[in-house]
């Protein structure tokens, strides 16, 4: 994934990130990264619409 994208998404996830109280969490961009590369493995194990 290009590096643009990545850090547009991570900015979107850190602006997601708030605790149920609608505070920011306090979430790392290292933790933020592992979230958003599991998200792209789990985007590669089911594919693409149309790909089937």
């Amino acid at each position: 994934m290009p590096d643009m994208l990545e850090d547009l998404l991570l900015a979107e996830l850190r602006r997601s990130v708030t605790t149920r109280e609608g505070v920011p969490a306090a979430e790392t961009t290292a933790d933020l990264r592992r979230r958003l590369r599991r998200l792209q493995d789990d985007l590669r194990r089911v594919g693409t619409p149309g790909s089937l």
